[in-house]
């Protein structure tokens, strides 16, 4: 049984000592609220739904991020969130259990939320806001709308492999401090210098490092946790040299940063603290301030604070100084740092994965202006004022789109080659052109090469987050687009990447495929009631739903007199003909995880995908023969979702996961 989060109220629920606050994405544990990101929070509301049931690995991959899970999203999901429960071996309140999934060992009970605007006991009445108004960002865009700005280039900041993260720019510019796993969970601090193209290793201990700063007189920062406890270390930015640390045990990790008098600043509790580094002492910094600020940013001048504010609905950027502007509401903040006096740059998500750039001019009252997308997830900017670069990080998991193999040895051949992620393939009716999406040069980027052996083009940026594609007629593809809570179906046009809207009514949807006439689309679509295959007329818009139990993926059958699909219950491929409500099962089960990850070949046999422990199996189903044989094999993890296609000479394409990467980026931006 599925226990959906998505779509409905989310009430603040108490684990043992802790408080969860799923509308809000934290935990309060010990007096100290603990943010986290929205799908992490969402993988605890998944577990909690369950009521100590155990919830399989591939239900809460599915549950969380559909097409786009990975093993190591889950993973770190689960850690993040032990962390923040005081999970330890000996009161264990997510248990794993081995080669299934987790449950909790503990039952959710209702917890009172904070009161409205999530003030603080005691805390007296702020000054008024002046709100600047501005629109937030859509799941999808007019032609004219979906422009992404571009301003200057965007390249690789530090050239390191690895999972990198939390840039900082030292005052002169010259140096970049960041953080970088070790090969296991723990993560050591680096300096690089950009002249010379060497990065010196600051720390080498079992320890956590993250969101390094530098102070305007050169001092570098770090919140450092290690056997439960956390501390601020700080180091000679020139030389490296520690000088001291300072405890930090209820401080939250969402930001560190130095105002102009060389104090860190921090959040504890939502209040904002300046901490002298050298003696430990703490000072309110806004003391009559009711609202929950995080993530403290001064500006260069030292006149103005910026910080993230958590209330009811989300997450915004506030500014406090000679008057207090307030920015957007987003889903959750990202980075945030200053472009100069009154002008602030800040990351901020969509509510599905990608997090969007955005330039504000505080005192401009039109607001926020959008840069571009990050490809990936973003925690933290920096800004070097004597360049004009702004750098951010960008972590996400890479993946690849290969060309399986036609026998159980042979080698899957790459296809696309710009070493990014790279899911949602399909191939066109004629069997002549691949079309997916990319991260690069951009998050939304669409790619298509001819078959079997053209050269990979990009066509443009399609400024949504597309689950699947499909081809229809006069070139043109479809796309379901999703957003929190729905997923509309939109056409794309290829060469622009305009997105005009089909279906755009509240609904989960999955698929598309179309017909190979390119007449109709079908997908299935979540309402109240469970499941429906729909079929959709492209030329008139009528829709001819279909009920069918457990219904998941639908693929219209290559004689337009039917549709074939599978079932959450693993139990096989269907067939049904349009009119009748009688099913037939002609092929054997397809992991719920791979719900897409199977399709018809140009003869209109069944290619599906079989996992095991040493990789994936392709086996082809020829329903007029009644045959079956084995098309290939592949290792690797295959992405799940819609990430596999069908070519016309029956070969098969996948997206599959590479491993977990975190970039430094640097984008020109004139202030």
């Amino acid at each position: 049984m599925r226990h959906r989060t998505t779509g409905r109220t989310r009430h603040a629920f108490r684990l043992g000592a802790a408080v969860v606050y799923p509308d809000r994405h934290s935990i309060e544990r010990d007096g100290r609220l603990i943010a986290l990101q929205p799908k992490v929070v969402q993988v605890l509301e998944e577990l909690a739904a369950a009521a100590g049931s155990t919830v399989m690995r591939d239900d809460l991959l599915d549950a969380v991020w559909g097409a786009h899970g990975s093993a190591e999203l889950l993973n770190n999901a689960i850690w993040k969130l032990r962390r923040a429960l005081g999970d330890g071996p000996e009161s264990r309140i997510i248990e794993t259990v081995p080669r299934l999934g987790y449950r909790l060992t503990r039952r959710p009970e209702p917890a009172e939320a904070p009161g409205h605007g999530w003030k603080r006991p005691g805390a007296l009445v702020a000054a008024a806001l002046i709100v600047v108004l501005a629109a937030t960002a859509g799941p999808w865009r007019s032609p004219a709308e979906s422009a992404m700005p571009t301003i200057g280039s965007t390249e690789r900041l530090v050239p390191m492999a690895g999972v990198l993260s939390g840039p900082a720019f030292s005052p002169d510019g010259r140096q970049v401090a960041y953080v970088a796993p070790d090969g296991s969970y723990h993560t050591d601090l680096f300096l690089y210098d950009r002249a010379a193209g060497e990065a010196r290793r600051l720390t080498d201990d079992p320890a956590w490092n993250f969101r390094p700063a530098f102070s305007t007189g050169g001092l570098l920062a770090v919140f450092r946790y290690l056997d439960g406890g956390c501390s601020i270390e700080v180091f000679a930015g020139s030389s490296g040299t520690r000088l001291a640390g300072v405890a930090c045990d209820n401080v939250d990790g969402r930001g560190l940063a130095w105002s102009s008098d060389d104090e860190l600043l921090v959040s504890e509790g939502g209040s904002l603290l300046a901490i002298d580094w050298a003696t430990g002492v703490r000072r309110p910094v806004l003391p009559d301030d009711e609202r929950w600020l995080l993530a403290p940013v001064q500006a260069p001048d030292g006149q103005q604070l910026a910080a993230i504010e958590r209330h009811d609905t989300g997450e915004r950027v506030v500014v406090a100084g000679a008057k207090t502007a307030v920015g957007p509401t987003h889903d959750h903040i990202g980075g945030l740092t200053w472009l100069g006096s009154g002008k602030l740059a800040f990351a901020a998500s969509r509510g599905a994965g990608d997090h969007e750039l955005w330039r504000w001019q505080v005192n401009d009252p039109a607001g926020p202006v959008r840069i571009g997308r990050v490809p990936g997830e973003n925690q933290r900017l920096s800004f070097d004022a004597r360049s004009g670069v702004l750098a951010f990080d960008a972590l996400r998991d890479r993946t690849d789109l290969l060309l399986a193999g036609d026998a159980p040895n042979t080698a899957a051949k790459r296809l696309a080659t710009t070493a990014a992620r790279e899911y949602a393939p399909a191939v066109s009716p004629d069997g002549r052109r691949l079309a997916w999406l990319n991260d690069r040069p951009a998050p939304g980027s669409l790619w298509v090469r001819e078959l079997p052996a053209g050269q990979a083009q990009h066509l443009a940026f399609v400024d949504a987050v597309v689950e699947g594609l499909a081809w229809v007629g006069n070139g043109r593809l479809v796309g379901t687009v999703r957003t929190e809570g729905r997923t509309d179906l939109v056409l794309i046009a290829p060469d622009t990447g305009a997105v005009e809207p089909l279906v755009e009514e509240p609904a989960r949807r999955l698929g598309p495929t179309a017909t190979p006439d390119g007449r109709h689309v079908f997908f299935s679509e979540r309402n109240d009631d469970g499941w429906l295959a729909v079929r959709l007329d492209l030329a008139s818009g009528s829709r001819d739903p279909f009920r069918r139990p457990g219904l998941q993926r639908v693929v219209p059958a290559h004689d337009g007199a039917g549709f074939y699909f599978t079932r959450r219950d693993e139990s096989g491929i269907w067939y049904s003909r349009l009119g009748s409500d009688a099913v037939e099962r002609v092929a054997p089960g397809v992991a719920k995880r791979d719900w897409g990850n199977w399709g018809l070949a140009g003869d209109g046999a069944i290619v599906r995908l079989e996992r095991f422990d040493g990789g994936n199996r392709l086996w082809r189903h020829d329903l007029d023969r009644g045959t079956v044989s084995q098309l290939g094999f592949l290792q690797g993890n295959v992405l799940p979702g819609a990430n596999l296609a069908v070519d016309q000479a029956g070969q098969v394409i996948v997206a599959t996961e590479d491993g977990y990467e975190g970039e430094l980026l640097a984008l020109s931006i004139h202030r």
